[in-house]
């Protein structure tokens, strides 16, 4: 059974734990998750299983303390959750003639690329045959050429475009690329979302939308069956669109930085007119990593309440509240790099269960974002690099990491006095030489 979780801060801890093992009617990935890739710290959140009827909007996927909208919540028995649909908003374009107005629509698109545009690409087949159909998702459309119907040579120009000027985006791509005789070092670019961390496509759907996926047509007679229906050109068009939005929901986090643009555009959208609408302040701090574009395909997977510790697509986020408490004094001070430059550093205590030092080894880019009250906006402080641990301090896990931004930071701080004043809040040097 595919279930819907409602997370509620609470100490009650690892009694919910035991109802998640022993429980048969909880399906055996969100078992998995849970207890084995410790997605939810259990020590400091109390798990109530709910249903749900409809997906609720943005910011409410993304809000660390219930994951969904309580008012759309029905606290009924464990019923199956709709899996992921294509939005309404793209566009499914069939080509299966050279002589339509779909097959001008993508020609034009493919003159029209730009060098490092990213399209998703997924292919289906029966058998041991070749390419029965290649769909190609570009922004709000998704192309599905019919190699069946028309030949994949009426298709050579446009494709040999798309290949040498595209990012080809997709899950699992080495048998699409064998199938289509396309070698990656003659590519522009190819990003393969599968890994590690997503084993399956089905995996990346539940980690970045919180929904699975329906496979129910995936041995579907795509090389004879003619017409296509309507279910199955959503499924093909679905399995060439998510990789793409899930890369654009993850590069959008990986890729943020501070800048002269950037920050300002921040401040507008985490304003405190929006905090007071509703909104939970963090809510719109993950926002503004995903991007309006993208805000759909960003979830939070992981939330830490005493740390501020969460993880949004393949990032971490920390949140920071100044004044800093007295026991963990998250506090600015200056400390001088390698090339003699003063650069701003954090003192901060990760939970237990996370091995922030691990992360960064992987590369993981780790964002920070401050206030200075409570009910207060975000300011997003920008990436972060593991400077050390907190001399002294190995026992409880404490590390100091270097604001990589500085610069910008402090040419912002002359120009934005909320800039300044949060920086100066933060900056405490008594209290780190202390520690």
């Amino acid at each position: 059974v595919n279930t819907t979780l409602l997370v509620e801060a609470s100490p009650a801890a690892w009694n919910a734990t035991r109802y998640i093992v022993r429980n048969p009617r909880i399906s055996r990935e969100i078992r998995r998750q849970l207890c084995s890739e410790k997605k939810l710290d259990l020590k400091c959140l109390k798990l109530k299983f709910m249903t749900i009827s409809t997906i609720p909007s943005a910011p409410y996927q993304l809000s660390p303390k219930s994951i969904f909208n309580s008012a759309q919540i029905r606290n009924n028995d464990l019923e199956k959750v709709d899996p992921l649909q294509l939005p309404s908003k793209v566009q499914v374009i069939l080509v299966n003639s050279t002589k339509s107005e779909a097959y001008g629509k993508f020609v034009e698109m493919s003159s029209s690329l730009k060098h490092g545009e990213q399209i998703g690409l997924d292919a289906e087949w029966e058998g041991d045959s070749g390419v029965a159909l290649l769909q190609l998702a570009y922004f709000d459309q998704v192309f599905i050429l019919d190699f069946a119907m028309v030949g994949a040579k009426s298709f050579k120009y446009p494709l040999e475009t798309i290949r040498d000027k595209a990012t080809i985006v997709g899950f699992a791509l080495n048998n699409d690329l064998l199938r289509l005789d396309w070698q990656r070092d003659d590519m522009y670019s190819v990003i393969d979302l599968r890994g590690a961390r997503y084993e399956s496509l089905s995996g990346l759907a539940l980690a970045v939308f919180g929904k699975t996926l329906d496979k129910s047509l995936q041995r579907s007679r795509w090389a004879t069956d003619r017409p296509l229906t309507q279910p199955m050109l959503n499924y093909a068009a679905l399995d060439a669109w998510l990789p793409l939005a899930a890369a654009r929901s993850v590069i959008a986090a990986r890729n943020i930085r501070v800048d002269s643009y950037k920050i300002p555009q921040l401040l507008g959208s985490l304003s405190s007119s929006r905090v007071a609408s509703g909104n939970h302040p963090k809510d719109l701090a993950l926002l503004s990593l995903g991007g309006d574009q993208c805000a759909d395909a960003v979830r939070v997977t992981e939330y830490d309440k005493r740390s501020g510790c969460t993880r949004i697509a393949d990032a971490t986020v920390i949140f920071v509240n100044w004044p800093a408490s007295a026991r963990y004094p998250n506090t600015l001070h200056y400390v001088s790099s390698s090339s003699g430059d003063k650069l701003l550093c954090l003192t901060w205590w990760p939970p237990p269960t996370v091995d922030i030092k691990a992360r960064f080894q992987a590369q993981e880019p780790v964002h920070l974002f401050a206030r200075a009250a409570k009910k207060q906006a975000y300011l997003y402080l920008g990436r972060t690099e593991l400077f050390g641990s907190i001399p002294g301090d190995e026992a409880r896990g404490g590390v100091l990491l270097i604001l990589i931004d500085t610069p910008e930071l402090e040419k912002l701080r002359k120009q934005n006095s909320a800039v300044d004043k949060l920086l100066n809040l933060g900056y405490q040097p008594a209290a780190a030489s202390s520690i």
